[in-house]
């Protein structure tokens, strides 16, 4: 739909109707502080699990790259990368509605959430790596909801905007930088 969610205090991957995607969350991080010629040497998402529904086994979410569309995070909703320039079409999702889906490239990771509230983890090192290596194509990164659950499935993660702020998603990056010695 047309709704931006950036101000919520929760991010949701929802499944809705029966194995169709809902909603998913996009999140942009932004490298420029590393060193030029830094090397990633690990890069980990880390959002806060706050709510789920009630059935007690694992949601897949995927972490995929936005590739070809560079999203305005304060604008986008699932039928515009920039509330003007629309995500490519496709019928994946719930009502047709594109939620970046044709515009993204194949999982960098896929972890098996369980019920149990805390601290969930993605490995997008590569990712984060090919974003330092051209900053050009940083258009972020998906978060999508468990196209294989029956309906009104889900999983709720801490936002920015979350009045506890120990709970924020973050991104932890471990790198390396070349050292200029003085001769």
């Amino acid at each position: 739909d047309d709704t931006n969610y950036v101000s919520s205090q929760k991010l949701n991957t929802y499944t809705w109707p029966t194995r169709k995607i809902a909603n998913a969350i996009v999140m942009k991080f932004d490298l420029s502080a590393l060193p030029a010629g830094a090397v990633i040497q690990q890069a980990t998402l880390n959002l806060a699990q706050v709510q789920r529904d009630a059935v007690a086994d694992t949601y897949s979410v995927r972490a995929q790259k936005i590739v070809g569309i560079n999203p305005q995070i304060a604008r986008a909703t699932g039928t515009t990368a920039d509330g003007t320039i629309a995500w490519t079409s496709n019928l994946c999702c719930s009502n047709n509605v594109p939620l970046a889906q044709a515009d993204l490239s194949v999982p960098y990771d896929v972890q098996l959430l369980t019920a149990a509230p805390g601290w969930k983890t993605w490995s997008i090192t590569s990712m984060a790596q090919e974003w330092k290596s051209d900053p050009a194509t940083n258009f972020g990164v998906l978060l999508n909801a468990d196209a294989l659950k029956p309906r009104d499935r889900y999983r709720f993660f801490a936002s920015t905007e979350n009045t506890d702020p120990s709970l924020r998603p973050f991104l932890k990056v471990i790198f390396s930088a070349d050292r200029i010695t003085a001769a």
